[in-house]
């Protein structure tokens, strides 16, 4: 299938923390299907000097290997960066018969900005700047590289 753009541009990019695990599906085609909740901050302060903030929920759809990866390796509270564009659902609520209309980020890309929380990383895991999220205790002693030492340029 070819799709063209006809001079228009629906482009979204997210850095975002998940709210939740990634919820994992299959089409009857065998295709996987992921879904994350993900959530963006925003704060100022205003002339009060009161701290306002907002938070925005978004609901992002990633496909095939991409989904299974990020199923795999994804946890709530894990940031990510996320490139795709906006999609608008309709569909007929059963019980009402009412139309019900929605909003989902259809991913092209999804990159793990946190590294993973599984044994594939063991040397340490990452504080979350979560509030409520405990700094986790390094499971090893990390392995620090000497600085190299620089050679300086004899004066001509």
């Amino acid at each position: 299938m070819s799709r063209h753009n006809h001079g228009t541009l629906n482009e979204v990019r997210l850095i975002a923390r998940l709210g939740a695990d990634p919820e994992m599906r299959y089409t009857p085609s065998g295709i996987a299907v992921a879904t994350l909740r993900v959530c963006t901050q925003t704060s100022w302060t205003i002339s009060e000097g009161a701290e306002q903030r907002e938070v925005e929920w978004h609901r992002v759809t990633v496909w095939g290997r991409q989904a299974e990866a990020c199923n795999q390796h994804l946890t709530k509270g894990a940031r990510v960066e996320i490139s795709g564009s906006i999609h608008y659902t309709q569909w007929e609520d059963r019980e009402t018969g009412e139309k019900r209309y929605g909003v989902e980020i259809r991913a092209q890309r999804v990159l793990f900005l946190d590294r993973p929380k599984r044994e594939a990383f063991p040397l340490e895991e990452l504080p979350s700047d979560l509030p409520g999220q405990p700094e986790a205790e390094p499971q090893t002693e990390p392995v620090v590289d000497e600085p190299k030492k620089r050679r300086q340029k004899a004066a001509a």
